[in-house]
């Protein structure tokens, strides 16, 4: 019999609103296996407005992000959650998202604000 690999698909996304309802974050989870190879992938998407009763335009950040293999676990959990805890949605309005500004603007290097973002799923 010949070997044969399945390929399990998840996608979970996640949408998370300021308390002003000025900053949104869609939030993306998506795992992939090839053979034995577990692959998760964040997308991340960062829109801001000056006034509440404007609509959101195009993003104003959007990284895709390969999920360090030691965050698997994480991200396996997050996906289940129908909702991100309070602490994942401080993360990624916060640190997030002034890392993703920072490094659009050139003042920090995008690896940095990819591993920033990504640390969202180690919180409880």
């Amino acid at each position: 019999m010949p070997n044969t690999s399945t390929i399990v698909a998840i996608k979970v996304d996640f949408e998370i609103n300021s308390t002003d309802k000025l900053r949104r974050i869609l939030f993306h989870l998506e795992k992939n296996t090839e053979g034995e190879l577990i692959i998760w992938k964040i997308g991340f998407k960062l829109f801001e407005r000056k006034d509440k009763k404007d609509p959101f335009d195009d993003p104003l950040v959007k990284f895709d992000i390969q999920v360090d293999k030691k965050l698997n676990d994480d991200a396996e959990k997050t996906s289940k959650k129908k909702k991100l805890s309070a602490p994942q949605e401080a993360q990624l309005l916060g640190p997030g998202a002034s890392d993703a500004k920072r490094a659009k603007a050139g003042k920090i290097p995008q690896a940095k604000a990819e591993k920033t973002i990504q640390s969202a799923l180690k919180q409880p």
